[in-house]
């Protein structure tokens, strides 16, 4: 930051600025009581004003860092909502990817996904798309084919 300041004032005075170029590092909320920030360079010597002063040196507003939580909380609001939103949405994504291609009938396939994070090379993924079936105990071993799950959750009457 201060390698910037230091830029940035001489970019100014290469453009033919001539007055006094006061640097300044701004935060949005805290405190500090030594605002006054200096250098040995000159050059990389600024000012950090924070929390009520910030507001108050931008706008000469001396209650603005009250003024703006409001606005500020109801954005953040708006982002949060949208950043579950979002978060859900990847969440969804993501499992759907997982069940896809490292689980059979809804069990993870450990082989296949210690394979694919860790064996050499590259591994190659290709999607489950059998569709669950239901296992059944030994005493229903006489049917002659798997229980479809879809078949077994439908309820006739």
């Amino acid at each position: 930051m201060k390698d910037n300041f230091k830029k940035a004032r001489q970019s100014l005075r290469n453009q033919g600025f001539t007055s006094n170029i006061i640097a300044v590092n701004g935060c949005m909320y805290g405190k500090d009581s030594s605002p006054f920030k200096e250098d040995v360079d000159t050059d990389k010597t600024y000012f950090k004003y924070a929390g009520q002063e910030f507001w108050e040196f931008i706008s000469e507003d001396a209650k603005l860092y009250q003024e703006i939580i409001v606005p500020i909380g109801e954005e953040a609001k708006k982002k949060d909502e949208i950043f579950k939103s979002t978060l859900d949405a990847k969440v969804n994504e993501m499992t759907f990817e997982f069940m896809q291609y490292f689980t059979t009938n809804g069990r993870i396939d450990w082989i296949k996904l210690v394979d694919y994070v860790s064996k050499k090379g590259d591994v190659k993924l290709a999607a489950i798309s059998q569709q669950m079936t239901l296992e059944l105990e030994d005493r229903d071993a006489d049917l002659e084919e798997t229980l479809d799950l879809a078949d077994a959750l439908d309820f006739e009457e």
